[in-house]
């Protein structure tokens, strides 16, 4: 069997789980779980196969090119910058963790019904909180 053809059949087995979850026949909740837990397995699987794609991705010649009806591009993940060595970064994140702190002490006093007042005697300025939405967090057994 094809590597097209396993995948279909893959995909639709998850499908089915789906909307036997959303159908009511099964446990959604119990669906869930399991297929987290084959998207972290699936998840290590390709991590695992990154590499030896990367390589044979750049055997192809060309950066950008089409296989198997998808686009693949090989290129190179940014870099960053690490200012923990520049004093005058440290100093200036640390005063802004502190604003930040005294912002959110405002807030939570200002929710409580208080007054806030800076130090020059203005009212303080209130940030605005943005709320989370509600998500689950599952913790499988190592295999």
């Amino acid at each position: 069997m094809d590597m097209k053809t396993k995948i279909t059949k893959m995909l639709a087995m998850i499908h089915d789980i789906n909307d036997q979850a959303i159908n009511g026949e099964i446990d959604p909740l119990e669906s869930f779980i399991y297929l987290d837990r084959f998207k972290k397995q699936l998840d290590d699987v390709i991590k695992g196969l990154k590499d030896d794609a990367i390589s044979e991705a750049m055997k192809q010649g060309d950066k950008t090119f089409d296989l198997h009806g998808s686009t693949v591009t090989v290129k190179s993940a940014g870099g960053g910058w690490d200012f923990k060595g520049c004093p005058s970064w440290v100093e200036k994140k640390s005063e802004l963790t502190h604003i930040e702190h005294d912002l959110k002490s405002a807030h939570d006093a200002h929710t409580k019904g208080w007054n806030v007042v800076s130090n020059d005697g203005e009212l303080a300025e209130i940030p605005t909180k943005r709320h989370g939405v509600e998500t689950l967090s599952i913790k499988h057994p190592k295999s």
